[in-house]
This record gives C-alpha cells, sequence and structure tokens, in this order.
C-alpha cells in the first residue's frame, strides 16, 4: 500500500493496529480516503441521549427477577434500556405512566433507578388483562394473563429491594417505603338513569323512581364505591382510605390524598347515628359523603349546614 501524498494521519504503527482491530473503513475504489469506524457505545458518557443494548437482555431480566427457567412473557424490554430512557427524561420526583405495560420492566426499571441516585419517582403501569394462550410458558407457569405477570414481577423486585442489607457489608443508606396497588377497570358502581319503554305510562316511571332511591347497584362493595367517589372527587391513585376510630355505631372513613394535602370523610352506612357525626366534628371545610336514604331531612339540613355535604 502506498504512502498517502499527505501522510498518515496517525502513525503508521497506530494505523496498523487499527487496522487489524477493524476500526478502518476502506473505500471501494483505492483512490478513496479511508474512514475510521465510530461505534456509538463509545459516546455513552458523553451524549446522554445515544442508548446502546442488547435486546436480549430483556429475557435473562425477567427469568432472573420470578425464577423461571423459560421465558414467560415474548420479547421483554431490557430493564437497562428503560432505565437509561427513564433517567434521560425524567426529574427524580416524577411519574413515569406506562400504557402498555407488558411484563412490568418500566416499574423495575423505576424502582432501580430511585435506588440507584435517591430517586422518588413513581409510576402508573396500564395493560389489557390479555389472557395468555393455553399451550404457552406463561399460562403453563401459573400466570393466567399478562397483568399477572407484571404484578408478580413488581412484587418480588419490592420484596428483593427490601430485603436486609448482608450483615458483613457496609450499612447501606435508609430506602423510601414503597407498595403497589392494582386496580381493574371495572362498571360503575353507580346506577346509571334509564327511562321507561313507554312515556306515557306514569307507574312506569314511578318504578324507575323506586329503583333510583338507592344509587348503588345491587352487591355494591364498601372500598370499590369509596374509591369510585374519592376519584370523582379529583383524588389521586395514592390516596390513603382508614377507617376512623373512636365510632361505634357507624362505619366512618377517611379518604387522604398526601398529593392534594386534601381529606374528605364518607360513610355508606344505611343510616347515620347523630352522636356519631358529633363526634366528627365537621367544619365549614370539611367534605363528608354518605347515601341519600341515610338522612332525614333535618339530619340533612343540620348537616348541610354544618359542612360541605355530599349524597350518593
Amino acid at each position: 500500500m502506498r504512502k498517502p501524498a499527505n501522510g498518515y494521519r496517525f502513525p503508521e504503527a497506530t494505523f496498523r493496529q487499527m487496522e487489524a482491530a477493524d476500526e478502518i473503513l476502506y473505500g471501494e475504489e483505492e483512490n478513496r480516503i479511508v474512514k475510521i469506524k465510530k461505534y456509538l457505545k463509545d459516546y455513552e458518557d458523553s451524549l446522554r441521549s445515544v442508548v446502546v443494548m442488547d435486546g436480549r437482555l430483556g429475557a435473562y431480566d425477567l427469568k432472573r427477577v420470578l425464577g423461571t427457567e423459560e421465558n414467560v412473557f415474548p420479547n421483554p424490554k431490557p430493564v437497562d434500556l428503560l432505565l437509561s430512557l427513564v433517567s434521560f427524561a425524567t426529574e427524580p420526583g416524577d411519574l413515569v405512566l406506562d400504557f402498555f405495560a407488558g411484563s412490568g420492566t418500566t416499574a423495575e426499571a423505576v424502582l432501580r433507578l430511585n435506588d440507584a441516585n435517591g430517586g422518588a419517582r413513581t409510576f402508573i403501569l396500564v395493560q389489557l388483562p390479555e389472557p395468555l394462550a393455553e399451550d404457552s410458558v406463561g399460562k403453563r407457569a401459573g400466570f393466567r394473563y399478562i397483568t399477572k405477570i407484571a404484578e408478580e414481577r413488581i412484587r418480588r423486585v419490592i420484596a428483593q429491594r427490601q430485603k436486609p442489607d448482608d450483615p458483613t457489608l457496609a450499612p447501606s443508606p435508609p430506602r423510601a417505603e414503597i407498595g403497589l396497588r392494582v386496580f381493574s377497570l371495572r362498571e360503575s358502581h353507580y346506577r346509571v338513569w334509564a327511562g321507561p319503554e313507554r312515556t306515557d305510562d306514569p307507574g312506569a316511571y314511578e318504578q324507575r323512581m323506586q329503583l333510583h332511591i338507592d344509587p348503588l347497584v345491587p352487591g355494591w362493595e364498601a372500598q370499590s364505591v369509596i374509591w369510585e367517589a374519592a376519584i370523582k372527587e379529583g383524588y389521586s391513585l395514592s390516596s390513603r382510605i382508614e377507617r376512623v376510630g373512636g365510632i361505634e355505631s357507624n362505619a366512618v372513613y377517611r379518604v387522604t390524598d398526601p398529593e392534594k394535602g386534601q381529606s374528605f370523610r364518607i360513610c355508606l352506612d344505611d343510616a347515620l347515628d347523630p352522636p356519631a357525626l358529633k363526634a366528627l366534628a365537621l367544619g365549614k371545610d370539611d367534605l363528608f359523603i354518605c347515601r341519600d336514604k341515610a338522612l332525614d331531612d333535618t339530619l340533612a339540613a343540620n348537616l348541610a349546614l354544618q359542612c360541605r355535604l355530599k349524597v350518593l
């Protein structure tokens, strides 16, 4: 090979080393200037937007957490890939939303990133409960739906994260308490008004009205109704629900949204005990929610003057 007219860019010995390492790219014609191969992976530290990842790692990540020999979910995303993306796009206190949760890789990435840099990121994962095929590895492993794989993965990551540290090692910084809540989309517990088929029949209207004396559907569940009321009031999914102590005659619950710094109280009993209401010491700025059928006219009027009253 002839020496270039303007000399080598590098000493010839260096050039030969690069050539042996396959870092030199020759042109199709002899008179073309050679080029140096550059790889994105070499720029990860200086360019945060550069992400180089082996897509096959996602399967190993999932098997590691679940302790399975086979992959129960097809083509899961690598944790390190999501960790890099979340790190690049978020601040330590941000909320990460994933509408295609799959096996829950995003949740594991957020939790591990928080541990790595002391962040307090939270996440919401959304996934349709798609049933797994009867002959699938996931179904044989005991999972009926994709969502169950994600739930199990997140619970295991949390459990591994909360294990005591090795006593032979230096103590690690305290970690924030974390948990998992799983919500399922379902029909409302509130009755939806539907007029009678015959509009000229007063009796039909009366029957419909009788059904709506209690607006809750048969078989309603207290916790589900309380959550639905909280969401209608604009409270977050991180709200806390706890029974108010010191009241025996009625089951009164306090719903607190730590993000908004607000709370309300709710009672779903068939009837309200006036002494129990007095013990609540409700003020004008307090929101109290109860069923309409639990109030008589006098109690409703007094409560409306005492607090912000809403009825179901």
